[in-house]
């Protein structure tokens, strides 16, 4: 008996959240309605909103860099800079999206000839490079002096120091070490040697 007096009052509850819930549904606002009729459209058109608002920030931006540049071309040359190299990968990522198995599907040749001669490849452009940056540290040392390689005997110094305190000195990652000096130099180079930098 007391089960089926638990079941009659669930069920009357029940009733009673439903004639609620009807209740409110009728009792809403003319407001409410509209909100709820402009939220249906919104997400409706979800796509198209968003690209019209990806235009017009792009058109604003673009519409930036041109002020800038009209104005004061040389402070502005960063900008466009980066402007450019950004609208290069967003074109970049955009066609690989797209077209993206197509092109790799047709430079699979040049990837299988590639993939077998990489290691040759990469020690060549490797010591191609280490070439060119010791030609031109001699060169530049030549006219410039001697004083600037005192830097340069630092860090070799440094790399030296860092093997002999270190308890496994050869596992380290060469790749890392180089990759590491090769972005100092090029930093170097670009805030030294260039008013741009």
């Amino acid at each position: 008996e007391q089960d089926q007096i638990y079941i009659d009052v669930d069920s009357a509850s029940e009733v009673a959240d439903d004639a609620q819930n009807k209740t409110n549904q009728q009792n809403k606002s003319l407001l409410e309605k509209k909100m709820e009729a402009v939220h249906g459209s919104l997400a409706g058109h979800r796509d198209q909103i968003r690209r019209f608002i990806h235009l017009v920030l792009a058109a604003g931006f673009v519409a930036m860099v041109i002020a800038a540049c009209v104005l004061n071309f040389h402070r502005s040359v960063g900008l466009l800079v980066i402007s450019l190299v950004t609208m290069f990968f967003l074109v970049w990522d955009w066609v690989m999206e797209r077209y993206g198995n197509w092109v790799w599907e047709e430079l699979h040749p040049i990837k299988v000839l590639l993939g077998r001669n990489w290691f040759w490849i990469r020690w060549i452009i490797y010591v191609l490079l280490l070439v060119a940056v010791v030609c031109w540290l001699a060169l530049d040392t030549a006219q410039q002096g001697t004083r600037q390689l005192v830097s340069f005997f630092g860090l070799l110094l440094l790399i030296f120091l860092m093997m002999l305190f270190s308890k496994h000195p050869f596992r380290w990652s060469w790749q890392t070490l180089f990759c590491g000096i090769g972005l100092q130099f090029v930093f170097g180079l670009l805030i030294l040697r260039t008013t741009f930098g």
